[in-house]
């Protein structure tokens, strides 16, 4: 489910970029902070995309931190 998670949040944040523009969607599958900066720009179209994919990458670092344990 976490992995299932982060991956719908980052497909669905692609999908977001290559909507908005074509280059934007191409400079972020090449450079990885150019998400950061999209989300920071288009905060309204990004935000509930992102924060699937941060929150599917937090449950699994403490998934694995708790398993670890």
């Amino acid at each position: 489910m976490c992995i299932g998670a982060a991956l719908i949040g980052a497909v669905w944040f692609i999908v977001t970029v290559f909507r908005e523009d074509v280059v934007w969607g191409i400079i972020c599958l090449i450079v990885p902070i150019a998400g950061l900066a999209f989300v920071v720009k288009h905060w309204d179209e990004a935000k509930r995309p992102f924060l699937i994919k941060i929150a599917g990458i937090a449950m699994i670092f403490l998934g694995s931190d708790l398993a670890g344990n």
